[in-house]
């Protein structure tokens, strides 16, 4: 991950504006478990989204993210596509439901947004912003060559040892 950089967000919750200020994030990955305060979304199918909207417009995506989370298209929200929303929609319920990111895609990260002097889901702002899956990298020759190398030699010394006991 780069830090110091934009990435794609998009909202969870309809029905709560997000407050234009410096703010404190509880986050988490939508490839684990998530606690019980984090309302129940369909996580694979909004990861499937991030990872085949192609070049739908924005308003579309967002309508097919809200759609997983459960959430209603505000009256206010500007004129899309439905469409395409419909589109995205299909294509997730087809292929998202077992959807898994791996290297090259994006996963979706929760940030929670605790709303001030307020504890409970109805005080908070939910959040998802795409970041890319972490690339394992694969370990160099020498770090898995050596132990084996040895388990052999080790191995090999005994067999001998033992032959010439006998």
């Amino acid at each position: 991950m780069q830090y110091n950089r934009a990435y794609p967000g998009w909202s969870l919750d309809s029905t709560s504006e997000i407050i234009p200020d410096a703010n404190t994030f509880q986050i988490y990955s939508s490839l684990g478990t998530v606690p019980a305060t984090i309302p129940a979304v369909d996580w694979n199918k909004i990861n499937y989204i991030i990872n085949n909207k192609g070049t739908a417009d924005k308003y579309a995506i967002q309508a097919a993210i809200w759609h997983y989370s459960g959430n209603a298209i505000p009256s206010d929200f500007p004129v899309f596509d439905q469409q395409e929303c419909d589109k995205l929609i299909a294509a997730a319920d087809t292929n998202g439901e077992k959807f898994v990111p791996t290297t090259g895609q994006k996963y979706a990260v929760i940030l929670n947004v605790p709303v001030s002097g307020s504890n409970t889901p109805q005080g908070t702002q939910f959040m998802i912003v795409e970041l890319p899956f972490p690339s394992i990298p694969a370990p160099e020759f020498p770090s898995l060559a050596l132990p084996v190398g040895m388990m052999l030699g080790i191995a090999g010394s005994v067999y001998y040892i033992k032959g010439r006991n006998e």
